[in-house]
């Protein structure tokens, strides 16, 4: 097996969420090649041992805090010398921070550094260094932040749409939905729908639960529910949601499930898929609740709009309106041909956001950028 050309630095050591998924879809893809990554983690944790069982070669350095300057040239050092060793070609930082060492690694080296843009460029400190420092270019989680990205820096900022791996969630949809709504305690005779995500305002999940309420008003015998779990940055949020879900007379009839272990079981026992995010950079569980073969509503603008084709294989309405969302899932309701039409054509779509797919463009990108 080969070492591949670049080296990838990410500055995180625990499995977050999509951005480590989408780097473990990548390893896996070149490791399936016959290419084995070398990379750097910045942190001791579970996901140096996943990429490790993925048969990348990896380094932990354990870089600490930004502010700790003399780790941070000791960090950066160490970067420098792999890079010589291994004889890369490019140093390609899994999101924004890890670009801050690995884009000057890549300065001193003398080899191009690119970084993978996971989320929408914002004014925060880690993000404006980011920017400032030397890249040859940078990857974008989709066209829309590819784009938002893009009017912020020089360099050229291409997009390498996520993907979904979608196996576990095969099993899920053979099971009975009317089943698995009567095991997580609500009627099985009813409609439910459903929304998937963090407990973060721009999460939206205060826009679903007030499209609830007037889907409830018109169609008394709607449950709905809300699964996911608090969130670090922004702990106080779920506390005010309950509160709001309560002010709106939804107790009871929205319920706050929490976090979520088993979310393929969880997503197949809803009738509707709602995701109502306010600028959503891509959305993987778009695409996974899709894989179902459910009729899925989303927002825009965003990342869905480059999932879903408004009226062929899903809805696409305003973020942030409530009733556009109320509309779409009484829509839905009314029209239960539509529903079952949309929701095969989006099974189809789905199938298309693939790992392997996604890889390859990564692959695609990085050539690009190294010539």
């Amino acid at each position: 097996m080969n070492s591949s050309p670049e080296l990838i630095v990410v500055p995180s050591g625990r499995e977050h969420g999509g951005a480590e998924e989408a780097l473990l879809q990548y390893v896996s893809f070149r490791t399936s090649h016959g290419v084995r990554p070398y990379v750097v983690v910045l942190e001791s944790g579970s996901l140096g041992q996943a990429l490790a069982a993925r048969d990348a070669i990896v380094t932990t350095i354990n870089a600490g805090r930004l502010r700790e300057i003399p780790r941070l040239i000791r960090t950066i050092q160490k970067i420098v010398a792999i890079a010589r060793d291994e004889h890369s070609k490019i140093i390609l930082s899994w999101m924004t921070k890890a670009h801050i060492y690995g884009g000057i690694a890549g300065a001193i080296a003398g080899i191009p550094a690119v970084y993978y843009q996971m989320g929408l460029p914002d004014s925060g400190t880690i993000d404006r260094i980011c920017r400032a420092l030397p890249a040859a270019g940078a990857l974008a989680c989709s066209e829309f932040v590819a784009r938002e990205q893009q009017k912020k820096v020089r360099y050229p900022v291409l997009s390498a749409p996520l993907a979904a791996d979608i196996t576990r969630f095969e099993s899920a949809r053979q099971l009975c939905v009317p089943k698995l709504k009567q095991d997580f305690g609500f009627d099985p005779d009813r409609p439910l729908i459903g929304i998937v995500g963090r407990l973060q305002r721009w999460k939206g999940m205060h826009v679903f639960a007030e499209a609830m309420a007037k889907v409830i008003e018109a169609k008394p015998a709607c449950q709905g529910v809300i699964v996911g779990g608090p969130h670090d940055l922004e702990p106080e949020y779920a506390d005010w949601l309950k509160q709001r879900v309560e002010a709106l007379g939804l107790a009871k009839k929205v319920i706050l499930a929490g976090a979520q272990r088993n979310i393929p079981e969880w997503m197949q026992a809803m009738d509707i898929f709602v995701h109502a995010s306010d600028r959503e950079p891509f959305g993987i569980v778009v695409v996974e609740a899709m894989s179902l073969g459910k009729p899925v509503i989303a927002t825009k603008p965003g990342g869905p709009e480059e999932i879903i084709q408004d009226k062929e294989n899903g809805l696409l309405v305003s973020a942030n309106s409530p009733a556009a969302l109320a509309d779409a899932v009484l829509g839905y309701l009314s029209h239960p041909d539509l529903a079952g039409r949309l929701g095969s054509a989006a099974r189809q779509r789905a199938l298309t956001f693939t790992p392997d797919g996604f890889a390859k463009r990564v692959s695609q990108v990085l050539e690009s950028f190294s010539r």
